[in-house]
């Protein structure tokens, strides 16, 4: 298990906080282990890409059954079902995250005992008095939701921040530039993945557990322990992963137009603000690269923050109807 070779791993107590470490190992007999098979792999990857938009709007959904909870995917059964990306022959082959009961995420990777690693990411649950500035509430979205389907570009810039809003991330150590930018690319949309294969799992009427208590395996020559864990099978077709999906037994409304409306990022409470158009040449290259056009952001030239408008977007059941919204001005008299 990845969880269990990355803890042992030289380079682990290079990439991570003694106490961290500590915490890790103080858990790794008790916490809850699920592993995806193979199609559970594939349904979860496809899910995390085809409906990354989900997985942003039901951000605060995505929690873990259990205080201390592992989830393992097999990464590349999750990447060739969803990617357009070509899959090095040398990349990771599993994929795990580790959900602790203080609200950080760790990641780890690897394809068996010998390069198996966690990453020098930490996810954590955001305070309340944690303010971030645009700029990096904009860099954690695309770190976080990394590769998405190009139709859904429009509804993930939309919802993103239901994830951003909720999740940042923090550095567990220095890196070089070059090792960073390379780490970064190979880590992006980790987090999304981690939520994706979180929102499936608590998708009861559709998932499957089985069991699997602990037992001996044989790895280069010695007998290791292979601990209890549950196997994780998705019960449906391999294209109905988004017509299933809910949250919760909600009941989703009829379709509806929402309007475009503006949306601000790392604004000062109590600012008068005073908008002026903001941008640079690498934010409009990366809103072409993902949005398909340039975005127009006005920037405050007293706080700082952000605005950006929101695009009208359909949203709700079209199964179930439609709805159509005629706003007019009415007098007060």
């Amino acid at each position: 298990m990845l969880f269990d070779d990355a803890l042992t791993h030289s380079v682990t107590a290079q990439l991570l906080p003694t106490s961290l470490l500590k915490r890790l190992h103080a858990i790794k007999y008790t916490v809850r282990r699920f592993i995806y098979d193979e199609d559970a792999s594939a349904k979860a990857g496809r899910f995390a890409t085809e409906c990354a938009d989900l997985v942003c709007e039901n951000a605060e959904f995505a929690l873990a059954p259990f205080p201390n909870t592992y989830i393992e995917i097999d990464l590349r059964a999750a990447l060739e079902a969803s990617s357009h990306v070509s899959i090095a022959d040398d990349s990771a082959t599993r994929l795990g995250f580790v959900f602790l009961e203080t609200g950080e995420v760790l990641a780890c990777a690897g394809s068996n005992e010998k390069n198996s690693s966690f990453t020098p990411y930490l996810y954590r649950r955001k305070d309340e008095r944690d303010p971030e500035t645009a700029e990096r509430q904009e860099f954690l979205r695309d770190f976080m939701v990394g590769e998405v389907a190009p139709d859904l570009r429009e509804r993930v810039a939309t919802f993103s921040h239901r994830m951003t809003d909720i999740w940042s991330m923090d550095q567990t150590v220095s890196l070089s530039r070059q090792a960073e930018s390379w780490l970064i690319q190979e880590c992006r949309g980790q987090f999304k993945r981690a939520l994706a294969a979180l929102l499936l799992l608590n998708q009861k009427q559709t998932v499957r557990f089985v069991d699997v208590p602990t037992r001996r395996v044989i790895s280069n020559g010695k007998a290791k322990p292979y601990l209890a864990h549950t196997v994780v099978s998705i019960d449906i077709g391999g294209n109905s992963v988004r017509g299933l999906f809910h949250i919760d037994h909600r009941s989703s409304p009829r379709r509806h137009e929402v309007r475009a409306h503006f949306v601000h990022y790392g604004i000062l409470e109590g600012c008068s603000h005073e908008w002026e158009l903001f941008s640079t040449p690498e934010q409009e290259h990366k809103d072409i690269e993902k949005l398909g056009r340039k975005v127009e952001r006005w920037k405050c030239r007293h706080c700082d923050g952000l605005r950006v408008v929101r695009q009208k977007f359909d949203r709700g059941d079209a199964s179930k109807g439609w709805v159509s919204k005629v706003y007019q001005v009415t007098s007060s008299d």
